[in-house]
């Protein structure tokens, strides 16, 4: 059944694999729509960043659940319009800020969801992963990681006047480009030459 709606929503796409690609957050999240063609480079259809903000008058519950509800909602119109093979994401890393740990998890209780609601897979590629299909190194630091990312034909990361969130569109653009390694992106190669 899966690769039935595989097959199809390549076949809407005209031949080419689509994949969305998403730096996780709550505040600020990078989002990416890549195309793979056949026999052809990578190219970034559109890229960006999501912002949710902070409404003082709610409570701290009632604002976090209005801001998980708009990344939902927004992700889920991403996937409607570009009709993505799958979801590739940056895997989870925790840091040692409780707080920052906890709002990010509420993303990550989000995208299950989504994903399952579209019935599409999740592709997880740790940072290291992404920083070295991207750069040729596990240790790129943010500038570089903008730079890569900026080489990608379409990729138009000047329109954000932050860097914060040129870097979150780069990593975005960084996941959805390493998902090329793996088994479920080959798989889906594979079924477009039968």
């Amino acid at each position: 059944n899966r690769g039935r709606k595989l097959r199809s929503s390549w076949e809407r796409r005209g031949g080419g694999l689509i994949v969305l690609g998403i730096d996780g957050g709550f505040a600020n999240i990078g989002w990416s729509v890549v195309k793979f063609g056949k026999g052809e480079a990578p190219v970034v259809l559109i890229a960006g960043v999501f912002s949710t903000k902070r409404e003082k008058k709610e409570t701290k519950a009632e604002d976090n659940i209005r801001r998980v509800r708009e990344i939902y909602s927004f992700l889920k119109g991403k996937v409607e319009e570009h009709s993505p093979a799958f979801i590739a994401v940056e895997s989870p890393s925790y840091t040692r800020f409780v707080n920052a740990d906890r709002i990010t998890a509420m993303f990550w209780g989000m995208l299950p969801s989504l994903a399952e609601e579209q019935r599409l897979a999740i592709v997880l590629r740790t940072p290291q992963q992404i920083k070295e299909d991207m750069t040729g190194s596990k240790k790129a630091n943010k500038e570089e990681m903008i730079k890569a990312a900026e080489k990608v034909s379409g990729a138009n990361l000047s329109q954000l006047k932050a860097k914060t969130k040129r870097e979150h569109a780069a990593d975005a653009i960084g996941a959805a480009i390493s998902s090329q390694k793996d088994k479920l992106f080959q798989t889906i190669r594979a079924m477009e030459k039968e």
